[in-house]
């Protein structure tokens, strides 16, 4: 089966290109990716398009930064531009009620509404924290920072403080390639 990313996500990075980068910034990503891609209005939200697409939209924004951790800090910043999108969308009536542990048990629902690939599993629960092991995701470039900022941002929306997250199998300056990544998550 061909990987595939829902357009609601591709518009997220898109809307994340014109509004959280620079303008040079956004003119050295705009100028590494196709034409066809440039319209956030060109994308339908609830389609499913190859990941391919999204991989050329990462690409374009990574080049946009020479230096590898600086590169992750913005793609952080993407998934929180995402988050924000979903969080003013399908999540924010569910926002209200989720708690963090049952947001971590559902992850896996939220991603996989997003993506046709890639499994996440919660485990090693305590009153302030959890793990999640994502698996599947090989070919969807910088899917940990974006995780990252994407479950940083909905946490604090919850109402968490002093949020952390740390990816332990591929962190900074890895390549951000793998196909599994462990992310441990804590608030106070």
């Amino acid at each position: 089966m061909e990987k595939q990313i829902r357009g609601a996500s591709l518009q997220g990075i898109l809307r994340f290109i014109e509004n959280g980068l620079t303008p040079e910034q956004r003119a050295r990503a705009i100028g590494q990716f196709p034409r066809e891609h440039a319209g956030v209005d060109k994308i339908s939200p609830n389609d499913l398009y190859p990941i391919d697409r999204c991989y050329e939209l990462m690409h374009a924004i990574s080049s946009a930064f020479d230096d590898e951790a600086e590169r992750y800090e913005v793609f952080i910043r993407c998934g929180q531009f995402i988050a924000d999108d979903a969080i003013n969308s399908f999540l924010r009536l569910l926002i209200k009620f989720l708690k963090p542990h049952l947001f971590a048990r559902k992850y896996g629902t939220f991603f996989r509404r997003a993506h046709t690939f890639g499994d996440v599993e919660p485990k090693d629960f305590t009153e302030h924290s959890f793990v999640l092991e994502m698996s599947g995701v090989n070919g969807y470039a910088y899917a940990a920072p974006v995780t990252i900022g994407f479950m940083k941002f909905t946490l604090e929306a919850m109402g968490c403080k002093d949020v952390q997250l740390r990816e332990v199998l591929s962190p900074p300056p890895a390549p951000q390639t793998a196909d599994r990544y462990r992310f441990e998550v804590s608030w106070a």
